[in-house]
């Protein structure tokens, strides 16, 4: 998963580097942030362009894997409530993060103890 996340980056920078904006900037909505949430989760899942809706995609998903004998349970995409929910706690993990480096720098330069 990683690695095709990496890859994404490579292929689609400028649509992804938006995703990622929202998802540093402490003053994006809800509705952004979940927005993009699914955007991101879409292309993880390399749905075709003119695709919107995560449910959507995980029904299509569905329906090609039940036709199969043996059926493939990774190809079926998280629902739009589950990505909304991931979305959001990356987002405080990235806030947390740059508090953390933030507070760790201002430490630094005050002389402080390196962590």
């Amino acid at each position: 998963m990683k690695r095709n996340i990496v890859t994404l980056f490579k292929n689609q920078l400028i649509q992804m580097k938006n995703i990622a904006d929202i998802f540093y900037n402490p003053s994006s909505t809800p509705a952004a942030v979940s927005q993009a949430g699914e955007k991101m989760f879409l292309a993880i899942y390399k749905a075709p362009a003119d695709e919107h809706n995560l449910n959507n995609r995980r029904y299509a998903a569905f329906l090609t894997s039940s036709t199969k004998i043996r059926a493939d349970l990774f190809s079926i995409t998280l629902t739009k409530g589950s990505a909304e929910q991931h979305a959001f706690s990356n987002v405080f993990l990235f806030w947390h993060l740059e508090w953390y480096l933030y507070q760790r720098c201002i430490s630094r330069r005050r002389g402080g103890v390196r962590t």
